[in-house]
């Protein structure tokens, strides 16, 4: 199980836009039974405004297409399908900053 673990992180390794400065967002998560309520946004909106102030732009990835939406309403953009050999299709997403107000 390891190596299948390693040759799936050096796939997304070898997929992360290293050209430009950015905040690397590795993970957020939700229980199943509280999706849909808000908690993602919540979650989510601190991360994205210092992102704003700092003037850089957001890198993720997905592995579930129905969270594209979720991370579009919040200015992401989908960059990139990242293709595992035998293993999941992950989106590379990303989102620039803000301008300030």
């Amino acid at each position: 199980k390891l190596p299948k673990t390693l040759l799936t992180i050096a796939h997304v390794q070898k997929a992360h836009p290293c050209k430009h400065e950015h905040w690397y967002l590795l993970f957020l998560g939700v229980l199943p039974r509280n999706q849909g309520s808000g908690i993602g946004s919540l979650l989510l909106e601190p991360v994205l405004s210092h992102c704003d102030r700092t003037g850089l732009p957001a890198y993720l990835e997905t592995a579930l297409e129905s969270n594209i939406r979720f991370y579009m309403r919040h200015g992401f953009s989908v960059l990139q399908e990242i293709i595992i050999p035998n293993g999941p299709l992950l989106w590379g997403m990303w989102r620039d900053p803000l301008p300030r107000s």
